[in-house]
C-alpha cells in the first residue's frame, strides 16, 4: 500500500513540475511587470498570489530525493523548490520566506538574500536603494542580464536587457536562451549590437510549434492561437483575461470567451490605442504594456505621452473603472504620478483614493473584502481568509487577517485542530515559552505539552533542607504518558467514557514519596481512580478537588523506587470525561505542582513534562478506541451505502477533512494501521 502511495506521490510531482514550465510564461513576463511599480500596495498582491499559489504546488513532500531541476529547501522541511529560483531576483529567505522556500543555503539565495540588499544597485544603476537610470523609466534594473528577454528593459537605458532580447549576445545564466522566455520566441532583438541570425538554426524556436505535435496532457488545452501552445484548464473563467492578444502567454477566447473573462474586453486589444491584430503597438516597443491601457489601474511603465499617460489611469479625473476600480488602491489618488497635463488629481482627498492609505476604514469595506486587523484602516480580499498563504502580524502581504480564525488556519504554527496554540491558567492564557510565576523564586513555562517545572530562579539559590542531599545532583523527572481509551458508557456520541494516563520517573537518587497536582484544560476530565504499580510496597493516595487531580504515592514499608536512568512506570490515573468534550478535541495535562522525598524525608528537586488526551480518534470508526481492520471495513460498509454513518462516525471517517467518505480516505487509514 505504501509503495503504491508513494508511486502516485511521485506521478503527481512530476505532473506539477510540467505545470510550472507552463505557468512561467505567465509569472515573470506578466506578473512581474505589473507588480513593480506598485510595490506597497495591498490590491497588487491578489495577482501576486495568484502566482505564489500556483508556484508553492511544486512543494514536493514524502520523497526521498528531489527530482532533476529542483534542489531542497533549506529549511530541512522536506520540500524541493525550482533551482531557477535562485538568484531570481525575489527573496526567497528564512525570512521573509513568502514564496514557501528558504534558498539560503544555496550562496544566500544566489545572493538575494544578502542583508541589505547591497547587490540591488550593482547590477548596473543606483547605490544601494537608490533608483536606477533603467528602473525610473519604468524598466526592472534587477531582470537585465538573466537571460530572459523582457520587453520594458528592452532598450538603449536598460542595456537592451543586458543582451536578454538577441539571441547572439543572450548568455544563459538564471534562465536558458533557448527556452520560450529567450530571445527567438520574443523577437524582438533591436540592439545594433545583436541579431537573431542563428535562431532558426540552433534553439529558440522550438518553444512555439513544438509542444503542439502531441495531445495536450490531462488538465491542459490547446491555445486557441493554434501556436501548439497548452495551456492550464483552470486558466479559463479564473477572471484574469486570457484573450486574443495573449496578455499571459495563452489564447482561450475559443473556450467561451475564456469563461467569460474575455467579453467586454476581447476585442480591446487594439482599439485602445495601438498595434492593429498582433501588430506591435507604439506603446509596447517603447517597454509599455498596451493591453493594460484604460484598465484603471495606473501602471508607471504606461504614464507617458506615446502610451496615453496609460489612458487616463494616472489621475483622478481621467481615470474611468473598468476591469479595476479607480477608488482602489491601485488606482491614481494611491500612485500619486498624475503628469497628464489635461488630469488631475486634485478630488482626491474628497472623493476618493485617499482612503486607500490610512482611512480605508472610514466607511466600511465593499462586498467581498474584510477589514484589516491591524487597525490600519485597510480593505483586504476575503479571499485571502484560508488561501494557504500566511496574512499574519507582519503582513507579509500587506494585510493582518489573524483576528479571522488565524486567517482561516493560515497562522496557526502547530495546527492543533484549529486551537490556538498556548497554556491557560484560570481564565488567562499563556503563549508558547510564556513564565507562569508561582512565586518570586519559582515558575513554569508553557510547552507544547502543558504547563513544565517547576523552575528555579538562579538568584535565589538552593533553598533546599538537607545541606548534604546532593542539592543539584538529586534529579528527578516526572512524565505524565500517552493516554489510552477506556470502554464504557458514553456521555455523547462517540466521546470515549474514560481515560487511563500512565505516570513515569526518571531518576538518579531513591525515592521515598512522590506528591502532586494536576490541571487539565479544558476542565473535562475527572480524576475517578489512581492505581500503583508497586501495589505490594507503595500506597496510593488521591483526590480531584477544585479542578486539580492530587495524588500522594508513599511506603507505610519503608520501601524506596529504585534510581533509574529510562522511565519507569509507577502510576496510573483514570479519568472519566465529560459531556461537554468534543469530537477531535484535547485536554492538555501539566503539572501545578510535584514534591518528591527520598527515603528520610529530604525534599528532591525535580522536573515534570505534561501530555494531552485526545478525545476520540480520528479513523476510529468503530469507536473501540484503537485503529484496526474493524475501522476499514465499516468505512468501506459507508462508502457503499450498506450502512449509514452516524455524525460522528462520519467525523472519524473522514480522515482528510474533505467532507466525503471515499476510498482516500480508506487509503490513509490502512496507512495509519500499518504505521502503527
Amino acid at each position: 500500500m505504501q509503495t503504491i502511495t508513494r508511486i502516485l506521490i511521485f506521478l503527481l510531482s512530476i505532473n506539477l513540475c510540467l505545470f510550472s514550465n507552463e505557468f512561467s510564461k505567465k509569472s515573470k513576463n506578466q506578473i512581474k511587470q505589473k507588480i513593480s511599480s506598485h510595490q506597497n500596495q495591498i490590491f497588487k498582491n491578489q495577482t501576486i498570489k495568484k502566482l505564489i499559489q500556483q508556484k508553492s504546488l511544486l512543494n514536493n513532500n514524502q520523497r526521498d530525493e528531489c527530482e532533476d531541476g529542483f534542489i531542497d529547501d533549506c529549511s530541512g522541511d522536506g520540500d524541493c523548490c525550482p533551482e531557477s529560483w535562485v538568484g531570481d531576483g525575489y527573496l526567497d529567505c528564512e525570512d521573509p520566506n513568502n514564496y514557501g522556500c528558504d534558498l539560503t543555503c544555496y550562496d544566500n539565495d544566489g545572493g538575494d538574500c544578502e542583508e541589505n540588499s547591497d547587490d540591488g544597485g550593482t547590477d548596473g544603476g543606483g547605490d544601494d536603494g537608490s533608483e536606477s537610470d533603467c528602473d525610473a523609466i519604468g524598466g526592472n534594473e534587477a531582470w537585465v542580464g538573466d537571460a530572459w528577454c523582457d520587453n520594458i528593459n528592452n532598450n538603449e537605458t536598460c542595456g537592451f536587457d543586458g543582451g536578454d532580447c538577441c539571441y547572439s549576445t543572450c548568455v544563459s545564466s538564471v534562465y536558458d536562451c533557448e527556452a520560450d522566455s529567450g530571445p527567438c520566441l520574443a523577437d524582438i532583438c533591436i540592439d545594433p549590437d545583436g541579431n537573431n541570425d542563428d535562431c532558426s538554426n540552433e534553439g529558440g524556436d522550438d518553444g512555439g510549434d513544438s509542444g503542439g505535435d502531441d495531445e495536450c496532457q490531462d488538465g491542459y488545452v490547446d491555445d486557441c492561437s493554434g501556436d501548439g501552445d497548452c495551456c492550464p484548464e483552470t486558466w479559463i473563467g479564473d477572471g484574469m483575461a486570457d484573450c486574443e492578444d495573449q496578455p499571459w502567454g495563452c489564447d482561450m477566447t475559443c473556450y467561451d470567451n475564456d469563461g467569460g473573462d474575455c467579453e467586454e474586453n476581447s476585442d480591446d486589444g487594439g482599439t485602445d490605442g495601438g498595434g492593429d491584430d498582433g501588430s506591435e503597438s507604439d506603446c509596447d516597443a517603447i517597454g509599455g504594456n498596451e493591453a493594460w491601457v484604460g484598465d484603471a489601474w495606473c501602471d508607471n511603465i504606461n504614464n507617458n505621452e506615446t502610451c496615453g499617460f496609460d489612458g487616463g489611469d494616472c489621475c483622478y479625473s481621467t481615470c474611468v473603472s473598468s476591469v479595476y476600480d479607480c477608488e482602489a488602491d491601485s488606482g491614481p489618488c494611491l500612485a500619486d504620478i498624475c503628469i497628464d497635463p489635461d488630469g488631475n488629481n486634485d478630488d482626491c482627498s474628497n472623493e476618493g483614493g485617499d482612503d486607500g492609505g490610512d482611512s480605508g476604514g472610514d466607511d466600511e469595506c465593499q462586498d467581498g473584502y474584510v477589514d484589516d486587523c491591524s487597525g490600519d484602516g485597510d480593505c483586504c480580499p476575503e479571499t485571502w481568509i484560508g488561501d494557504s498563504l500566511p496574512d499574519c502580524e507582519d503582513q507579509s502581504w500587506g494585510c493582518d487577517l489573524s483576528c479571522y480564525d488565524d486567517d482561516g488556519g493560515d497562522c496557526e504554527e502547530g495546527g492543533d485542530d484549529g486551537e490556538e496554540q498556548g497554556c491557560v491558567e484560570g481564565n488567562e492564557w499563556y503563549c508558547l515559552g510564556c513564565e507562569l510565576w508561582i512565586s518570586d523564586c519559582e515558575y513554569y513555562e508553557c510547552t507544547d505539552n502543558g504547563w513544565s517545572g517547576p523552575y528555579s530562579n538562579d538568584e535565589c539559590g538552593d533553598d533546599d533542607d538537607g545541606g548534604d542531599d546532593g542539592g543539584d545532583n538529586s534529579i528527578i523527572t516526572i512524565t505524565i504518558g500517552d493516554s489510552s481509551g477506556i470502554l464504557g458508557e458514553m456521555p455523547g456520541e462517540g466521546i470515549q467514557y474514560g481515560t487511563e494516563v500512565p505516570l513515569f520517573y526518571q531518576s538518579s537518587e531513591s525515592i521515598g514519596g512522590i506528591q502532586f497536582t494536576i490541571s487539565d484544560s479544558p476542565n473535562w476530565a475527572t480524576g475517578i481512580e489512581m492505581s500503583s504499580v508497586f501495589e505490594e510496597c507503595f500506597t496510593p493516595n488521591f483526590n480531584d478537588v477544585n479542578e486539580n487531580f492530587i495524588g500522594i504515592l508513599f511506603s507505610l514499608e519503608g520501601c524506596e523506587l529504585e534510581p533509574s536512568e529510562s522511565s519507569v512506570h509507577f502510576a496510573t490515573i483514570t479519568y472519566i470525561l465529560s459531556e461537554d468534550a468534543s469530537w477531535g478535541e484535547e485536554i492538555g495535562l501539566s503539572f501545578a505542582d510535584a514534591i518528591v522525598s527520598d527515603g528520610v524525608g529530604n525534599s528532591l528537586s525535580v522536573d515534570t513534562n505534561g501530555n494531552t488526551i485526545n478525545i476520540s480518534l480520528l479513523g476510529d470508526v468503530s469507536s473501540d478506541s484503537e485503529l484496526n481492520v474493524l475501522d476499514v471495513v465499516t468505512l468501506i460498509n459507508f462508502i457503499l451505502f450498506i450502512d449509514e454513518p452516524t455524525d460522528y462516525q462520519h467525523w472519524a471517517g473522514d480522515v482528510n477533512a474533505d467532507a466525503a467518505l471515499n476510498v482516500l480516505d480508506v487509503v490513509i487509514i490502512v496507512d495509519m494501521i500499518l504505521e502503527d
